[in-house]
């Protein structure tokens, strides 16, 4: 008996004598940083890289197993000693603070076992891959992310912006892979505040290359951008408008502004497309329009930038003959798969403006146009107002006219109901502007025929906000 147990002591010494043996690989396996291989006997039981002292792994490292999965973390004496996460070849985790070996406190939040890349992974600027894939790049603390950084998830989505204690937390964006993004404040991972914003391009032309001229679609477009700017539309920041006139107004300029201005549109935004000048059928007329038809501003173009934008919320108002073409146009490229403007705030306080930007998250997204006229009509200009009909009637809407039920929130039907009854009223019926509306699909629900999504569509142009203000 007594040499049997003498014999199972000499093989659990043998044993022990065995997992001390090290094959250094590079660094210095002594004192130092380095990488070695670990064996138990001649099997290799996997590789170590990280500090060493006295020849044994001790401090900041990782070990990863032949048959996969690996323990990062604190070591002492070789032996996991402190925070760590064990992943076994399955995928499990054990997170928590380990003592000899044994996980004697569990922690979850601990998931950041992660590979060093570059640069400094532990305090200070680098780059690194966890256990999930993810790679991270910025700035580290205690090797917890912290400050300014990027984590690109293992789905292709990304968050860019502020991190704490390993966390979003501040100002960030996570772009979704399915191109949308989401902007806002961060609060331990989960984004707490997202201000809606307006994006707008603005576009006026009358001096036409090779075309008629117009009188007054410069100061449409003018007063449009002014009543932006101003403290009674939202004052929206030079930065967040762009105003094209004359001979700005190219072709390419347009599109290119508007892909600009729109792709910093995240998805609780609103874009707003205004048109005033000439149109034909399927297009609007920029600057440098020929009369053989080159440089047309094509419909499907505009309904291009439209669909591709994160934007929830998007609105076309074009003062353009024949603009009513674009609604067919739109409806047609959709199916084949391809702050704002306030009124009168200086008689409102700061409940009534909450209440306007609360009433956004009550609505689901989608696209909206109001336009100066039927596909086979002409839009008028008019001597008494000095500006396009429609374009004022337009502003006069925005600026409170249009508030029919005093709420002091302005509907997109709301504005129309406005604009269509004074602009026919003023032209004796000879221009009768139009609207359509078309939900997102991503909230458009599933199985529906042509007249529920037609009556989801109707429903949708009834409660998106467009302003805010009233002349009562």
């Amino acid at each position: 008996m007594k040499k049997q147990i003498l014999g199972i002591m000499l093989l659990l010494m043998g044993a022990i004598q065995l997992q001390a043996q090290l094959q250094c690989l590079s660094g210095n396996c002594d004192n130092g940083i380095g990488r070695a291989r670990k064996f138990l006997g001649e099997m290799p039981q996997g590789t170590y890289e990280g500090e060493f002292k006295n020849g044994k792994f001790d401090g900041l490292g990782k070990f990863s197993f032949v048959k996969g999965g690996f323990f990062e973390g604190r070591f002492k004496n070789g032996l996991y000693n402190g925070e760590g996460v064990l992943i076994d070849p399955k995928g499990n985790i054990k997170a928590g603070r380990w003592e000899d070996n044994i996980l004697v406190e569990v922690n979850p939040k601990i998931r950041k076992a992660s590979e060093c890349l570059q640069g400094d992974c532990e305090n200070g600027y680098g780059k690194s891959k966890d256990y999930k894939g993810r790679v991270y790049e910025g700035y580290f603390v205690d090797r917890k992310y912290e400050g300014k950084g990027s984590l690109t998830y293992s789905d292709g989505s990304k968050y860019e912006g502020d991190w704490k204690n390993g966390l979003p937390h501040g100002e960030g964006t996570h772009y979704y892979r399915n191109g949308h993004k989401l902007s806002g404040r961060w609060v331990e991972g989960r984004c707490t505040e997202n201000p809606i914003k307006m994006w707008a391009v603005v576009v006026g032309v009358a001096d036409y290359e090779d075309f008629d001229k117009l009188t007054y679609t410069i100061d449409d477009a003018q007063k449009f951008y002014s009543f932006l700017r101003s403290p009674e539309g939202g004052a929206l920041p030079s930065d967040q408008v762009k105003l094209l006139l004359d001979k700005e107004a190219t072709a390419k300029n347009i599109l290119n502004s508007m892909g600009d201005l729109y792709e910093q549109a995240d998805s609780n935004d609103l874009i707003i497309f205004y048109f005033a000048g000439h149109g034909l059928e399927g297009g609007f007329l920029p600057v440098d329009y020929q009369r053989n038809g080159s440089n047309t501003l094509y419909h499907t173009a505009v309904a291009n930038m439209l669909n591709d934008s994160d934007a929830k919320f998007k609105l076309i108002l074009a003062d353009a003959c024949h603009s009513g073409s674009l609604m067919a146009t739109y409806a047609e490229y959709r199916d084949n798969g391809n702050e704002l403007p306030p009124a009168n705030n200086m008689n409102m306080g700061r409940d009534v403006i909450a209440q306007y930007k609360e009433s956004f998250k009550r609505v689901d997204g989608g696209l909206a146009m109001i336009l100066s006229s039927a596909s086979e009509e002409i839009s008028l200009e008019t001597k008494k107002f000095e500006q396009g009909v429609f374009s004022y009637f337009l502003i006069m809407g925005l600026k409170g006219y249009a508030d029919a039920d005093g709420n002091y929130i302005i509907t997109v039907q709301e504005l129309f109901d406005f604009i269509a009854k004074n602009v026919r009223k003023f032209t004796y019926g000879f221009q009768t502007p139009k609207m359509m509306g078309f939900l997102s699909e991503d909230y458009m629900p599933k199985g529906l025929n042509s007249e529920e999504m037609e009556e989801k569509n109707k429903e949708f142009v009834e409660e998106m906000p467009v302003g805010f203000g009233s002349k009562k």
